[in-house]
Order: structure tokens, then sequence, then C-alpha cells
């Protein structure tokens, strides 16, 4: 049984699609429903395998399409059996939508990672046997140690927001989360204008040379993935 494999939903439906080829080699098409079309693809079978060929493919259909448009990317894999029910999608979320399309055109996705060797917590002590009858020790070690997270933390934030200010002024949104594993100081996204994305680069370069005990990993521009507010 054949499906329909969605790329992204797009405006300016008017214009020629790209001349390239979707997964398995497949020749994308448009459907439309006024100024909106999704770009699909037809597909045999019900799921498509994750796979590093179709992962790029689905890529670069994307990439293709944002020469020339703004695009809303959807997430690698999604599919439906009826045309009709892409249709109906768009119609529904016709306003939410063009809002997203307006918030990301003409920017990127510049994804930004930050690795650190944070200080180890000191271990609880083990509270004597004179004390276990009211845990004061116990208790004691407790709170010395929640203080030492909550100092690692205050000193996460305060280094990722020195090296994330000249990267945030450059953006019209940011995504960042702080800490989001003991050893990754920072995952962040940023949404850039096309014409700022050499300067965030050039910016990210020269915090590479000023904290080199950081592990700083830049990767894009990417289509804005994490600005498709959820839902659509």
């Amino acid at each position: 049984m054949g499906s329909l494999y969605v790329y992204a939903i797009v405006d300016q439906p008017d214009l020629d699609l790209p001349e390239i080829r979707g997964i398995g080699d497949a020749e994308i098409s448009g459907l439309r429903t006024d100024d909106l079309m999704a770009v699909v693809s037809m597909f045999d079978g019900e799921t498509v395998p994750l796979s590093r060929n179709n992962l790029l493919c689905h890529e670069r259909v994307i990439e293709a399409l944002m020469r020339e448009r703004s695009v809303l990317p959807t997430r690698f894999g999604t599919t439906t059996d009826r045309a009709e029910r892409i249709q109906q999608t768009l119609e529904a979320n016709r306003d939410s939508y063009r809002a997203n399309l307006d918030r990301v055109r003409g920017r990127v996705e510049i994804a930004l990672r930050v690795g650190w060797e944070p200080e180890e917590d000191a271990p609880v002590a083990r509270p004597r046997a004179a004390d276990i009858a009211d845990g004061r020790s116990y208790m004691q070690a407790l709170l010395e140690r929640s203080q030492g997270s909550r100092r690692r933390r205050d000193t996460a934030e305060d280094l990722a927001a020195k090296l994330t200010a000249g990267i945030t002024e450059l953006s019209d949104a940011v995504v960042e989360k702080v800490m989001p594993t003991p050893q990754l100081l920072l995952k962040a996204a940023y949404l850039v204008r096309y014409e700022n994305v050499p300067e965030v680069r050039r910016r990210i370069e020269t915090l590479r040379t000023e904290y080199p005990a950081l592990s700083i990993l830049a990767t894009g521009p990417w289509p804005a993935y994490s600005f498709v507010e959820e839902g659509n």
C-alpha cells in the first residue's frame, strides 16, 4: 500500500518546486490549500526506514525548498495514506501555519552545544551511629551537597550567559537549556537571519579561542525545527 511522505509546509505555492528527488528516488510534488502547500512524495509502505541515506534525503529536500521559500519542516518519518488528510490539516491550522512561516521567514537555526568538566559534588558522609537517632549528620551532609549543586548550577548559568550574550543579540529567538546533563553546560538553538549567520559563526569561533577548556560545537544553518510551535 502506498503512502505520502511529508517533508514540509511551505508558502509561495505558485513557485516551481526544486528539481530534486525525494526518498526512494521519488518525485516530489505539492498539495495546495490557498497560500499554503505541503511538499510530499509517494512511498511504498507505511513507514520509512530510519537510515543515513533517508535522513540525508529528507534534509536535502528541505534545504532545497529553503532557497526560495519559508519552510516549516516536518520530523523525519511523517507519512499519511490520504492526500485529503493533509489538505484538511492545512485548512484546520491555516492561521497557525501562516504565523509560523512569518516567524521563520528569512531565518535559519544555528545549534550550539557546550561541554565542560564541572567540579564533582562532595560525597554525602555516612552518619555516625551516635547521630542516627536524630539524623543530624546525615541531614547536614545532604544540605552541604544541595548547596554544592546549587553553586554549580549558578556557575553554569553565569558562564552560559557570558558565552551566549554576543550570539543572543544577533538572534530573533532563542531556545536554551543550561546543564541538561552534568557534563553538558549548554544546549541551545538560535533563530538567525541569513545575513547574520557569518557574524554568528565568527563569534562562536572567538569563543573557542577565549574558552579553550570548553568543548564548543556549533552546527547549521539548519531549517528552524526548534522554532516551530508544537502542534503544527
